[in-house]
């Protein structure tokens, strides 16, 4: 048993740390986070500001890049507001549940959570930016619970893409993005392998298979270290 906690541990860090090269082994040393390369050599922190390499600048490039990773809520639809309404309420009128399936029909907005899922992260942790993801989390984990919806296999799929898609949020991380922003989409993943562990079982397990080797085998790991029997409940 402690052999294979040991072992997700460190499939975790692997994940967290964006790649091969650089694992974290989240050592303690006189208070700093310590990464180990594979030469097995400790180095600085990767959040903090790297070495500076020939013929990079700074000043005025540096702020802009800076600016560029700021943390601001992107463009969202108000159905995803109405639909959350919609979603907190014990008791649903006739025609609620009809404006709340027209909204879970809609593909566009789909896609929207998509592209918001799979968006550049924020370089720090930001509440507004963390919230809107789940939202976004939330509403395709709405949209697998249905299979009569017109737009049920394009959940499955877009919530599939979010976890093995090699861009945006979900990419492998670069150096500015910080530790806690890692562990926060790391946590997303979790959340989005969870959904479709518990409503569409047989294409998570297809998901497992296709996750042999990768980051997401980790995170997959890590998950069901974590909450185990959770992950077979039916979801609500």
């Amino acid at each position: 048993m402690k052999k294979s906690v040991l072992v997700t541990s460190l499939l975790l860090a692997f994940a967290l740390s964006g790649g091969a090269a650089l694992v974290w082994h989240g050592l303690k040393t006189r208070g700093v986070d310590m990464y180990v390369h594979d030469t097995g050599k400790p180095v600085a922190p990767s959040d903090k500001a790297p070495a500076k390499s020939a013929g990079s600048t700074v000043g005025e490039s540096g702020v802009a890049r800076s600016a560029e990773r700021r943390a601001t809520p992107l463009p969202e639809s108000p159905a995803f507001a109405r639909f959350a309404d919609l979603n907190e309420k014990a008791l649903r009128t006739k025609q609620e549940n009809e404006e709340r399936a027209n909204i879970l029909s809609n593909a566009s907005l789909l896609l929207e959570a998509k592209q918001i899922l799979t968006a550049r992260p924020e370089a720090q942790v930001d509440t507004e930016r963390r919230a809107q993801r789940l939202r976004m989390i939330s509403f395709l984990g709405s949209a697998i619970q249905d299979k009569e919806s017109p737009t049920y296999e394009t959940a499955i799929e877009f919530i599939t893409e979010s976890l093995v898609g090699g861009h945006g949020a979900f990419a492998p991380f670069d150096e500015s993005t910080s530790k806690n922003v890692r562990k926060s989409l790391v946590g997303d993943k979790v959340e989005l392998y969870a959904l479709l562990r518990r409503s569409v079982p047989e294409r998570a397990h297809a998901l497992e298979l296709k996750a042999k080797g990768t980051r997401l085998e980790a995170i997959i790991a890590f998950a069901h270290q974590e909450f185990g029997a959770k992950l077979t409940e039916n979801a609500r």
